[in-house]
């Protein structure tokens, strides 16, 4: 048995718009590891199979003076879960990169370089979100042959997945969500990618408990950072550890608004920014580490 709580934005009061809010209702709501979400015309739908009293913590969880919103239960069977689950999963088609399920006819999708396999447990990592469009974009148009990548919040493991098919010699993928952890596994198994390691823990507790000597001292080409604002301000420290004289660090998962407070930061550093997109209000900026 399956329970979906529909989340119902009542209405926005400043420059966010709908995705965008739908974007922190999924954010807000992962830490009681709902199964999967489904993005709807007016909000987000979260299934999970026990019953949760947040009813308490709503106001908590969601007060804003930027939005508001209202949810209801219904009780649902697995199957029922299930097959919701597959007719809202659309394909999503990005340049020449397909991002789809495997429950997707492959006779549809023939024409596409890069065809990415993924069953997501959640929608974030399907490449419809503002930040993982943005961060797949910028992968598909950077050389990364040969190059060492590490992918911090990999989620769905999809950046890291495109970047075996773009040919990067060695990835390193990280997620502090165990059902993350075990849903990338089971993506890079389905896209037969053997050159991936991941580990389910902050980047900060892998350096300081020495978990990840032997990356401090091989470093990486490239940082794939989709994640919070509060994480990349917390954690730089430790990506610039990690990076070697010109490489470039891809930082998205936070809204345009805040990127001067990004930039205020790595300009204590010895960086240049090279590029800076925005999509719905949502931002990537890329870094090349200087000498």
């Amino acid at each position: 048995m399956y329970y979906e709580y529909n989340f119902k934005i009542l209405k926005i009061n400043s420059e966010l718009n709908i995705e965008s809010v739908k974007g922190i209702i999924i954010a807000k709501l992962s830490i009681y590891n709902f199964d999967s979400f489904i993005q709807t015309e007016f909000g987000v739908k979260g299934y999970i199979s026990k019953k949760l009293n947040i009813l308490n913590n709503i106001e908590k969880i969601f007060n804003s003076k930027d939005y508001s919103i209202s949810y209801h239960i219904t009780k649902i069977k697995e199957s029922n879960w299930n097959k919701i689950w597959e007719e809202s999963f659309k394909p999503k088609i990005i340049e020449n990169c397909i991002i789809r399920a495997d429950f997707h006819d492959i006779s549809k999708y023939k024409n596409y370089k890069y065809d990415i396999v993924i069953n997501p447990k959640m929608s974030f990592g399907t490449g419809h979100h503002e930040t993982t469009f943005m961060m797949i974009k910028s992968i598909l148009n950077t050389n990364i042959n040969g190059k060492t990548i590490l992918d911090i919040g990999t989620g769905t493991g999809v950046l890291s997945i495109l970047s075996n098919k773009k040919n990067a010699s060695e990835i390193v993928a990280i997620d502090i969500d165990e059902n993350s952890f075990i849903n990338s596994k089971e993506n890079f198994i389905k896209n037969n990618c053997f050159n991936v390691t991941i580990f389910n823990d902050r980047i900060k507790n892998l350096i300081d408990q020495n978990k990840f000597n032997l990356w401090i001292e091989k470093k990486f080409n490239y940082i794939l950072a989709n994640i919070n604002l509060n994480t990349i301000v917390e954690e730089f420290i430790y990506y610039d550890k990690l990076l070697i004289k010109n490489s470039i660090i891809n930082l998205s998962g936070f809204y345009e608004k805040d990127s001067p407070k990004i930039i205020e930061l790595i300009s204590g550093y010895n960086y240049t920014l090279i590029n800076e997109v925005t999509h719905n209000n949502w931002c990537l900026l890329a870094f090349r580490k200087n000498e």
